[in-house]
């Protein structure tokens, strides 16, 4: 009996295992190859002489920057109140009663301390910087001056309550000034708005009691 076909299955037998291993192999490099790889962008920017630079995104960045500038143009509705801060600071807390702008742009504003002593303190256009004061006004200090300036102290409404009220008459137009006024015993702010320019100098009258509207008046400049 021949042992060849014997010997050639047992050569088939051994050979099986190490096929199924190399197969094995096979497929364990084909899943790594098959594996997605990180994809790595970058964004190239052309410049004139033909190079290639990485752009960084600083375009992004400039454009989540701050604002721009604001461009300051000049006087501005709020610079009154801004005007009068200055200016109550600079006179330790004293009482505005007076404010309005002068003929180079600038701010007077007129004061009075607890015990009704007068002072005055010019502020720049801005409302920022104290350019004169604060300066006592020895001036009108007899006893019906001094009344009249305990008067005023009494005073229920504040200059910026008066002057947010008269706002509500011409949202438009600009405010030039607020003074407190003692009109027989009728305690009242005078806010004015515009400069006369455009027939617009209009004043609004306020309840320095009751902070209510009482009245309006117009500048007619055909009148001086």
């Amino acid at each position: 009996m021949s042992t060849r076909p014997f010997r050639h299955r047992l050569a088939a037998l051994a050979v099986a295992p190490l096929a199924l291993g190399l197969v094995a192999c096979g497929s364990d490099d084909t899943d790594a190859d098959d594996q997605p790889n990180e994809v790595v962008t970058e964004t190239v920017t052309q410049s004139p002489d033909g190079s290639s630079s990485p752009d960084a995104g600083s375009e992004q960045s400039q454009g989540s920057g701050g604002t721009g500038g604001s461009g300051g143009n000049g006087a501005s509705v709020g610079d009154i109140e801004a005007a009068a801060e200055t200016a109550v600071e600079a006179a330790d807390g004293a009482t505005l009663v007076s404010i309005d702008i002068d003929d180079t742009g600038d701010w007077d504003v007129t004061l009075l301390s607890q015990d009704a002593q007068e002072s005055e303190v010019d502020v720049s256009a801005d409302g920022s910087t104290v350019t004169r004061g604060p300066v006592a006004d020895g001036d009108d200090n007899d006893a019906d001056d001094q009344a009249e300036r305990q008067r005023l102290l009494q005073a229920q409404v504040s200059y910026v309550d008066a002057i947010g009220t008269a706002r509500g008459e011409y949202p438009d137009l600009e405010v030039t000034g607020a003074s407190l006024d003692d009109d027989n015993g009728t305690l009242t702010w005078d806010v004015d708005f515009g400069d006369g320019t455009n027939d617009d100098a209009q004043t609004v009258l306020v309840d320095a009691q009751t902070g209510d509207v009482v009245g309006t008046e117009t500048d007619d400049s055909d009148d001086d």
